[in-house]
C-alpha cells in the first residue's frame, strides 16, 4: 500500500514518478483495525488485516506544509495489479500551529525491534517563540499506552537543524530511549512519544507498529489462560466497576506510570476520571478520534485480577493496547488505521470464579485537526 500526492510547484523533477506522483510511503496494514471490513468480507484473504494506516508529518511537505495538497493511496497485490483506492485533498497550515511536532525515527513503521537495549530515535520541536526543555523530562515514550520513561533529548542533528532552524531547540532536536523489548511479547505493538513545551502544549508524534522479534519470546494475542475452566460468578460480587476514563498523553509531571496510579488513588478519582456513558442495556459507550490514547479504570475486589478481550474470547484486545490485570487499568494508545466501532470486554477473576463481562463499545471517529 503506497501513499503519494499530486506534484508542487516546489517539487524538483527528480522526485515525480513515471506516474506523475509523488512517493510518500509504505502504509501498514493492522489487525483487527477494521472489524467493521472484516465482517462485511469475511471469506477474503486476510480481512482481519483490511485496515491500513501511515503517519504523515506534514512539516515535510514542500513550503514547510503550508498550502493545499492531493493524496493518493495505491494498492498492490500479490500478483502485482495495481488500484487506486482514491484521492483527498488536505489543506496544511502548519505556519499557524501551536503544538509541537517532530516524528519517531526508530523502530520504522511495521519494523521489528529486539534485545535488551533497542534504541529508539525520534526528534520534536515546538513553534517559537516557545521552547522544549533540554532534559527531556517532558517527553514521555509510550508503548501500548504506557509511560516508561524520558528520552535523553538535546542532541543535534544536521538535517533537523537545516530544515528546520531558527527554532528555540533546533540545534538540539533529537532524543533517544534505550527500549527493554524483552519486556513484551513478541508480535506487534505500538509506540509513540508525547511532547509538552514550556506554555503546556501537548501532541502524541510518531504514532507506529511495529514488531518485537526475540528469540525464544511468547508469541502475543491469546488470553494467557483457558476461562472455560473458570466458573462462574453468579452473585455478581466479582464484577469490575468502572471508574472512569482518562484521554490523552498527559503525564502531569510524575516520575512514571506506577507512581501516577499510586497518585490517583490517593487522590480519588471522581474529580480526574471522565465518566462513561451507560446505555439502558448496560453496555458502556466511548467515542474518541483516532490517534487518541485513553485509561479505561476499574475498581475490582480484592484478591481478583481484571481480564479482558474482544467481541469474543478467541478475539484477543486490540493492537497497542495493555491491561495492568492487578491495578485495574486498560491503557489504548491507537494508531494509524484504526477506526469505526470496537467491541471490547473485561472481566475479574480469581483463579477459581470469574465474574461476567463488562461490556465497552469504543467508537472511533476521524481524527479533526483544528
Amino acid at each position: 500500500m503506497e501513499i503519494k500526492r499530486a506534484p508542487h510547484a516546489n517539487d524538483p523533477e527528480v522526485v515525480i514518478g513515471p506516474d506523475g506522483l509523488v512517493y510518500i510511503g509504505d502504509a501498514v496494514f493492522v489487525k483487527g483495525a477494521r472489524p467493521d471490513v472484516e465482517s462485511s468480507y469475511p471469506d477474503y484473504p486476510k480481512a482481519d488485516r483490511a485496515g491500513w494506516g501511515y503517519m504523515m508529518l506534514t512539516n515535510f511537505l514542500p513550503a514547510g506544509g503550508n498550502d493545499d495538497f492531493t493524496l493518493y493511496a495505491i494498492a498492490y497485490d500479490g500478483s502485482g495489479h495495481r488500484v487506486e483506492l482514491g484521492q483527498k485533498n488536505i489543506t496544511c497550515d502548519n505556519a499557524h500551529s501551536i503544538k509541537p511536532f517532530g516524528t519517531i525515527d526508530t523502530p520504522a513503521q511495521g519494523g521489528q525491534a529486539s534485545g535488551a537495549d533497542f534504541l529508539n530515535f525520534g526528534w520534536a520541536l515546538t513553534p517559537q517563540p516557545k521552547y522544549i526543555p533540554t532534559d527531556g523530562s517532558t517527553i514521555w515514550v509510550w508503548v501500548d499506552g504506557v509511560p516508561l520513561g524520558h528520552p535523553v533529548y538535546n542532541n543535534y542533528r544536521s538535517d533537523i537543524a537545516a530544515l528546520f532552524p531558527g527554532y528555540a531547540n533546533s540545534d538540539g532536536a533529537v532524543g533517544y530511549y534505550y527500549l527493554d523489548t524483552t519486556a513484551y511479547e513478541n508480535g506487534v505493538h505500538n509506540i509513540a512519544w508525547s511532547v509538552e513545551d514550556n506554555e503546556g502544549e501537548v501532541s502524541g508524534i510518531g504514532s507506529r507498529f511495529f514488531e518485537v522479534q526475540n528469540t525464544g519470546g511468547a508469541p502475543a494475542g491469546a488470553l494467557h489462560f483457558n476461562i472455560s475452566t473458570l466458573q462462574n460468578d453468579f452473585s455478581g460480587s466479582l464484577r469490575p466497576r468502572i471508574l472512569g476514563i482518562k484521554r490523552g498523553y498527559k503525564v502531569n509531571g510524575r516520575k512514571s506510570g506506577t507512581e501516577e496510579a499510586v497518585i490517583l488513588r490517593k487522590q480519588g478519582t471522581a474529580s480526574m476520571l471522565e465518566t462513561l456513558r451507560k446505555r439502558e442495556d448496560g453496555v458502556y459507550e466511548i467515542r474518541i478520534e483516532e490517534l487518541e490514547r485513553i485509561e479505561i479504570r476499574f475498581r475490582c475486589q480484592e484478591g481478583s485480577r481484571l481480564i479482558g478481550w474482544g467481541e469474543s474470547t478467541s478475539k484477543p484486545l486490540p493492537l497497542g493496547s495493555t491491561i495492568d490485570e492487578e491495578k485495574g487499568i486498560f491503557y489504548w494508545s491507537l494508531g494509524p488505521g484504526f477506526l469505526r466501532e470496537h467491541v471490547l470486554h473485561f472481566a475479574a477473576m480469581d483463579g477459581q470464579f470469574i465474574s461476567s463481562p463488562v461490556e465497552v463499545v469504543v467508537h472511533i471517529l476521524p481524527k479533526r485537526f483544528q
